[in-house]
């Protein structure tokens, strides 16, 4: 396998069109060359999705060739390997029930180990709610706390998960694709709003640090049960919860990557994909071409809309890729020159309805090796409008503010955002209410000699695992059509 790195003379943006327009104009009035590359199967996108793909697929004796427009592989799968206690950038976390994950880390020789959970009230957090910072202790008591009876006991960052497992309709990880279910499929807030809860709670358990969507009026409760169906399935294995890999989670790409015998072209952005019963043809923006019996396409539709077909999507599958919403967010890594919760004599996390949002200690073993900052919903939003050093010198004013002990003993060292990343824009699918019954089972139908994956086809399971379910139906209804 080769791995090609070229350097990038066409770039894919999300925003601003006419360059783009100019070479998707000129990829279809002129005759295309002769393919760069001409195999069984085109690979577009070296995320876990497409990997997985790609190996099945050499497996069972087709050839294939991995098309990335980054200049990795892995994806929204990254490991700062660099940075104390190698931080992830995208997928965050490996559970009991990503068994793909497992399965192919073991066979590729990945070295993995329980992950350790930080305990005690080191590890816990401190929450700031409308400018007033409250301990634990003091949260059941509070005036700010809006819960009524015994919910005020709960903290606001568990408040989501618990109603929801309260008020779920199914307990299960494939139910939430059948019409008994997914017919009626009531916004989180409406849904809230119905049992009694009020706007006050509301807003501060769901609205703020929300994990998926932006608002909870925009997010299918219907997919929130399946979300929290599948995050209640790590704890109720018998086996860790969690697990940590050597050289981090991307380290699962990096190795399925090695592994093929096939091309991997980097820093190739696809503009374009023509298709029919015959076969397939995948352009590339500084005009190169990938002919295949067969593409697989594991672009998120973040990203995938910004693509042209020939002949183009229709119907639902057209609007899935063009409307479905992927979440907002913004990471930090902040590292520690001095204990500033000595100073203040609180926990080191920190959860926020401010600019802050939420600051976990990024762990290295047992110890606290940095801070990581993790926002969602809207206060990613005002970050994300913007530019990045702004963007952090905006977030440190705030946790100075938030926390005077921090001044002086962190530093922030590197922010990053799905969200503006033209091959990402966004952190990860999620489904507004309705259309998970409109979409579900039609967006990732075959189309002609094109083959959909990715986290937000997936099925059953979510996230890292999400995208390789996803991969391997792909490559699996491949295999049965040739």
């Amino acid at each position: 396998m080769t791995i090609t790195t070229l350097p990038r003379r066409t770039s894919l943006k999300l925003m601003g069109g006419a360059a783009l327009t100019t070479t998707l104009a000129a990829s279809f009035v002129r005759p295309l060359h002769a393919a760069t590359k001409e195999v069984d199967v085109v690979i577009v996108g070296a995320g876990l999705s497409g990997l997985i793909a790609a190996c099945i697929l050499e497996e069972q004796g087709k050839s294939v060739v991995v098309v990335e427009a980054k200049n990795r592989v892995g994806g929204r799968c990254y490991t700062y390997t660099d940075l104390p206690g190698q931080p992830e950038v995208g997928g965050s976390s490996v559970g009991s029930m990503y068994a793909r994950f497992l399965d192919w880390a073991d066979r590729l020789g990945i070295k993995r180990t329980p992950a350790v959970a930080g305990s005690g009230d080191l590890f816990s957090y401190i929450y700031n709610i409308q400018g007033q910072t409250i301990l634990r202790k003091d949260w059941p008591a509070h005036a700010l706390n809006p819960f009524k009876g015994d919910d005020k006991k709960m903290m606001p960052d568990g408040f989501r998960f618990r109603m929801l497992d309260r008020y779920h309709t199914f307990d299960d990880l494939e139910s939430w694709r059948e019409p008994k279910f997914n017919g009626t499929d009531p916004s989180l807030y409406d849904l809230f709003s119905a049992k009694g809860h009020s706007d006050a709670e509301i807003a501060l358990g769901l609205g703020a640090n929300p994990g998926y969507g932006h608002t909870p009026y925009d997010l299918s409760a219907v997919h929130m049960f399946h979300v929290a169906n599948f995050a209640r399935s790590q704890m109720q294995q018998n086996a860790p919860s969690f697990w940590d890999f050597e050289g981090g989670n991307q380290s699962l790409p990096i190795a399925m990557a090695k592994t093929l015998k096939g091309d991997v072209f980097l820093n190739t952005p696809v503009s374009a994909v023509r298709a029919d019963a015959s076969g397939a043809e995948v352009i590339a923006t500084d005009g190169r071409v990938f002919k295949g019996k067969a593409v697989v396409m594991s672009l998120p539709f973040s990203a995938l809309r910004f693509v042209t077909f020939a002949p183009g999507l229709t119907g639902a599958q057209a609007e899935a890729v063009n409307t479905i919403p992927y979440g907002t967010c913004w990471h930090a890594y902040i590292s520690i020159k001095g204990k500033f919760w000595e100073s203040d004599n609180m926990p080191v996390g920190i959860w926020s309805d401010s600019t802050v949002g939420r600051i976990s200690p990024q762990r290295e073993g047992d110890k606290i090796a940095g801070l990581y900052a993790f926002l969602t919903g809207k206060q990613a939003m005002r970050l994300n409008r913007l530019p990045m050093e702004a963007a952090k010198e905006a977030y440190m004013n705030a946790l100075y503010t938030l926390r005077p002990a921090t001044k002086g003993k962190v530093k922030m060292e590197r922010a990053w955002s799905w969200v503006n990343d033209p091959y990402a824009g966004g952190m990860y699918a999620y489904w507004r209410p309705g259309m998970i019954a409109k979409f579900k089972d039609k967006m990732a139908v075959p189309y002609n000699n094109v083959y959909f994956c990715g986290e937000h086809t997936a099925d059953s399971t979510r996230g890292l695992e999400g995208a390789l379910e996803s991969g391997e139906r792909a490559a699996f209804e491949v295999l049965a059509k040739s």
